[in-house]
């Protein structure tokens, strides 16, 4: 640890051993503290693990070859990750928080499958904690994907606005063992000051068929939502 000025701090943290997070009661509420500002500056230059286990009642999640950097000070907070892999492929990104309330955000993240030619996905952060706003664009090989979504974590109801296109999206480039199709849509959802969403979505299939041949069986479904989330998912 190397001390730059009284205020100051630069480390560089070598690889560390497999650690296990242990995380027996992750629930309840979450509240933000009025500010996040360091007391010190301080970058942690060189962050590296090359396995991490985290391990909750129900499951263990494991995440390889974490790279990264932290940085902060009385003005805003930086994460950099520089990889980290994945069962999807390879997670890269940067972000950046404001100190204070609304405590502002800006930053990316990009996935990159092991083959880069089978999908990318790239998603950029704005607005701020309180009042988040996330885009979404993915391709995957002659798939096209995009939404938009604006979230108020600490609201009851927490999804502001959902806006999503789809062109001949096959779920089984994410996921080996969906079921076969080709979805193509459009939907929107938007939250009322009463935080009740209200929306519609349109989604096409252009290769239906049976359950029992690893298919969706449906070749268009449309709906109008209404309603908080705990209504709609009842």
């Amino acid at each position: 640890m190397n001390a730059i000025s009284p205020r100051t701090l630069a480390v560089r943290v070598q690889p560390l051993p497999e650690p296990v997070i242990q995380c027996p009661h992750c629930q309840g509420d979450i509240k933000l503290t009025e500010s996040l500002a360091a007391p010190l500056s301080f970058a942690v230059t060189d962050f590296q693990i090359a396995t991490l286990s985290i391990v909750r009642p129900d499951a263990t999640q494991e995440i390889r070859g974490l790279h990264a950097a932290l940085f902060g000070n009385s003005k805003q907070l930086k994460a950099e990750l520089k990889s980290l892999q994945t069962q999807y492929g390879a997670l890269r990104g940067k972000i950046e928080i404001g100190a204070e309330t609304p405590f502002a955000l800006d930053g990316h993240l990009d996935l990159t499958a092991p083959d880069p030619q089978e999908y990318v996905a790239n998603a950029k952060f704005g607005g701020s904690l309180l009042n988040a706003e996330v885009s979404v664009d993915a391709t995957a090989r002659n798939a096209i994907a995009s939404a938009k979504l604006a979230l108020a974590p600490y609201e009851a109801q927490p999804l502001t606005h959902l806006a999503f296109t789809a062109k001949d999206f096959d779920p089984r480039t994410w996921v080996a063992n969906a079921p076969a199709a080709k979805r193509s849509g459009e939907g929107r959802l938007t939250a009322d000051e009463a935080r009740r969403l209200d929306g519609s979505f349109d989604l096409k299939n252009t290769d239906p068929g049976t359950i029992d041949d690893k298919k969706l069986p449906f070749a268009q479904l449309s709906a109008v939502v209404q309603g908080t989330l705990e209504e709609l998912f009842l």
